[in-house]
């Protein structure tokens, strides 16, 4: 059971999870409505229509109960809202009395007010509004003037101003858009006016460019798209034009060639909400044409039931409230409202020291119930590890007597909690690194408000994550670390000497799942045993010395790894360590010579191109 205790719950109320219960009436009856999560854990509830008409009413979700607050200057349904990360609610386009509107609106929730913002540079309904790393939001596609729109802009919170950033390759409405992992945007499917799409296309901000990324198996409109945990993307249901689907397909984006994944929903539904349950990591897809609900989870790759809410919400507003274990959806053809209850499973921070005891907690689950934990490695080292822990009268959980080990360091963990008499299930994730890049100040590797646990020293091990606002260049001075660790979707750039590793360490390593480009600069390796791992998806971009590689100890090198010699003359290395490539580029200017008489495997594409021969 959860108790619903705190500042979004109905007092003294309880609720099973995975089962939906009534909360207060909003003041009156709204579809279409955008829902923005503020910064105090309440819940901006604005516009909408009623009765066909457009509202420019809005009310918060506070403490169980909702309460007016300022009006919109605009009435206006089916837009699009995203909170900054300053704590204001950026609400754009939408469809007014007189058809889309290109008018924007910041909400702030300190004066509970709001301001006409910058008008976009097209006026836009059925568009996707995305906050990217760095605070800005990305706006793409809608329709304008009775046609769907393929410009993309960009709002800058800094300037409050909105700026073209390109165009789509395709002009699309009511499609879906979602983060990566790795900073960028996917753009998936939609109406272009007169097709429905399978295609996607993703926009990278660092070159403010969308490109073409892999189709869809199942052109759709009015579907939802879910980055996962594990940094996947579930696209699912929508409508082909004659029917809802049921159909679902799961993108990787670690794998070399990404690709979609067919997979199939227990009912279709189009035009729903799909939210990513926090600290649960199941996807919950309500509203919409389907009465029903469900849940994807990933860690079983299946979709599973869940209760429904008691009023269809087509066309409901919705989001996870801060309160763990609860989300709320508002309105759709009635004013009432429903809270949805999940169980939760946390840790209190995402990243450990070896050592350093790990706070687990949790709740929604049932009263006295056994949860099995199972915790997972990637890269896996050791077999799996189980534990079991009670949960007291009210659903919760707590233990502090788990800890990473020194021979984990780089290792993600993935843990997976099931309760024995509920069935419920939910996951979480974090790692077990020395200091971790966070990249909030700007790309200098020396700043330590760039760090997680400080600057990393010569016996350090420095990771560099995903999704982060800013990457790492090395400039200046000579730097030092113990090992280095680049995650998919992440990269790092070497422009000036690097010592890795130190004199008496004999398990350092370098390994490489994202991107590493060695530009400038000497690359040292002090310790005696320094190896190298370029995974799956991994790059190593070396533009700067005539030898190619420095003399890691080890060097494995998996089939659908890039190794790119970009620079000058250079000799591409080739000797009893490294016999294997995956794939193999040249690039550059210069001679490039093959070293010795050994031979090598290719297993991937050999791709000679610049001016290099």
């Amino acid at each position: 059971m959860t108790v619903l205790t705190g500042a979004h719950s109905l007092p003294a109320a309880q609720m099973t999870s995975g089962t939906w219960a009534p909360t207060a009436n909003m003041a009156e009856a709204r579809s279409g409505a955008s829902a923005a999560l503020l910064q105090d854990g309440s819940v901006l509830i604005a516009g909408g229509a009623k009765d066909g008409e457009p509202l420019a009413s809005a009310e918060i979700f506070n403490r169980g109960s909702f309460s007016a607050t300022g009006s919109m200057l605009l009435a206006r349904r089916s837009a699009a809202a995203v909170t900054l990360k300053d704590g204001r609610v950026l609400i754009t386009g939408g469809t007014t009395s007189t058809g889309p509107t290109s008018e924007t609106e910041l909400y702030d929730p300190a004066t509970r007010s709001w301001t006409i913002g910058d008008s976009m540079l097209a006026s836009r309904s059925g568009h996707t509004a995305t906050l990217l790393a760095d605070g800005r939001v990305l706006i793409a596609g809608g329709e304008g003037s009775g046609a769907p729109g393929s410009t993309l802009e960009i709002f800058n919170p800094a300037t409050s101003s909105f700026s073209l950033a390109g165009t789509l390759a395709t002009p699309r409405k009511n499609h879906a858009a979602v983060l990566l992992s790795g900073g960028r945007v996917m753009i998936v499917g939609g109406f272009d006016g007169s097709h429905i799409l399978n295609s996607t296309e993703i926009f990278d901000p660092a070159t403010a460019q969308a490109s073409s990324g892999p189709s869809l198996s199942t052109a759709r409109m009015g579907h939802s798209a879910t980055r996962l945990l594990n940094g996947d993307v579930l696209v699912a249901g929508g409508s082909d034009g004659s029917r809802d689907l049921a159909s679902a397909e799961l993108y990787s984006s670690s794998a070399r060639t990404p690709e979609f994944a067919a997979a199939n929903m227990l009912s279709p539904r189009s035009s729903h909400s799909a939210f990513l349950l926090p600290h649960n990591a199941a996807v919950l897809m309500v509203g919409g044409s389907s009465a029903s609900a469900e849940l994807y989870q990933g860690w079983n790759s299946a979709f599973v039931a869940t209760g429904s809410p008691a009023t269809p919400r087509s066309g409901a507003a919705g989001t996870p409230l801060a309160a763990d274990g609860l989300l709320l959806m508002a309105g759709g053809t009635t004013a009432t409202a429903e809270l949805y209850g999940f169980p939760t499973i946390k840790t209190d921070k995402d990243d450990y020291r070896p050592g350093v005891r790990a706070i687990i907690t949790g709740g929604g689950w049932a009263s006295g119930e056994t949860v099995t934990l199972v915790f997972v490695e990637v890269p896996q080292r050791h077999p799996y590890q189980f534990l079991k822990l009670t949960a007291d009268a009210s659903g919760n959980l707590y233990y502090d007597q788990w800890a990473p080990e020194r021979h984990d360091v780089g290792v993600r963990f993935y843990v997976t909690a099931a309760g024995s008499l509920s069935g419920s299930q939910a996951q979480m994730t974090f790692t077990d690194g020395d200091i971790t890049w966070n990249g909030t100040v700007s790309t200098d590797w020396s700043d330590a408000g760039n760090w997680t646990g400080g600057v990393p020293g010569a016996s350090d091990k420095a990771i560099i994550p995903a999704g982060r606002p800013l990457y790492p260049v090395l400039t200046g001075n000579k730097k030092s670390v113990g090992s280095l660790q680049i995650d998919s979707g992440a990269s790092v750039t070497v422009t000036s000497d690097l010592d890795i590793s130190t004199n008496s360490s004999t398990a350092d390593s370098v390994v490489i799942s994202g991107t590493l480009n060695w530009t400038g600069g000497v690359i040292t390796l002090a310790g005696p045993a320094v190896s190298l791992t370029v995974n799956s998806g991994g790059v190593f971009t070396l533009s700067s010395g005539t030898n190619g590689f420095p003399a890691f100890a080890t060097i494995s090198l998996d089939a659908n790894s890039t190794v790119e010699y970009g620079g000058g003359s250079q000799t591409i290395k080739v000797d009893s360590f490294l016999t294997n490539y995956g794939y193999l580029k040249t690039s550059g200017t210069g001679t490039k010579t093959w070293s010795g008489g050994t031979s090598a495997t290719i297993n991937g594409n050999l791709d000679v191109g610049g001016a290099s021969t």
